[in-house]
């Protein structure tokens, strides 16, 4: 069995969907105990948009997805590999890490998982200098 979690990214009525493709979700959900942060969790930085000051709004998210595997990169920590093998840096929105693991997994700036390595995904945003991705924020 097989299943799809979305995950909406972004405020301000910007909406970003990662649609992450997940096997054997509730076979394995029905009998693993809910995860929970460590406080010896290691996060790894990934390249982050800079924060919005307080009281400003983030620019427009340009109305493109894209869609690849998440994958583990020497470079960025994590990158998105195009179903035609094109891997390709991405900018995520502030805050966002990744939290060393098997599978590694990109969370939020509340420390929530929003995709693993191995995953699935489309990302809403825009493509950038040098093919690299703007997830909107």
């Amino acid at each position: 069995m097989s299943g799809t979690r979305s995950v909406t990214i972004g405020g301000f009525g910007h909406r970003v969907l990662i649609v992450v493709v997940l096997w054997l979700v509730a076979s394995v959900s029905a009998c693993s105990p809910a995860e929970s942060p460590s406080s010896s969790t290691t996060l790894v930085r990934v390249p982050t948009q800079p924060r919005v000051p307080d009281g400003q709004t983030p620019p427009p998210c340009p109305p493109a997805t894209i869609e690849g595997l998440l994958v583990a990169d020497a470079i960025a920590g994590v990158a998105l590999e195009e179903p035609n093998g094109r891997r390709r840096s991405v900018i995520w929105p502030f805050g966002y890490a990744l939290r060393e693991g098997d599978p590694a997994a990109l969370v939020n700036a509340r420390g929530e998982v929003v995709a693993r390595v191995g995953d699935v995904v489309e990302l809403a945003g825009g493509e950038g200098a040098g093919g690299t991705w703007m997830v909107c924020s």
